[in-house]
């Protein structure tokens, strides 16, 4: 084998291994993301859960022990559905 083509091989395989880096690197950070906007779906409401749930709320019975705190929720809801 030529040194020519030795040293291009190199240079090949140098390139070659950088792109996967960059392509790992690449994934991970998608990856991420993705766990990121997971995590953010599971911990915040949307405004239909919201709605759906103060409206479940509005059709249901309670006693008279459970009012005071199902108030306090239901307030704490519709704040978060008016942000």
């Amino acid at each position: 084998m030529s040194i020519v083509k030795k040293r291009l091989d190199k240079k090949q395989t140098k390139a070659y291994i950088e792109k996967q880096k960059q392509e790992k690197l690449e994934k991970a950070e998608q990856e991420r993301l993705l766990k990121e906007e997971l995590e953010k779906n599971l911990k915040e409401l949307t405004k239909d859960e919201l709605k759906y749930l103060i409206q479940l709320i509005g059709r249901s019975e309670f006693l008279g022990k459970d009012l005071q705190l199902l108030y306090s929720i239901t307030a704490k809801l519709q704040n978060q559905l008016n942000t």
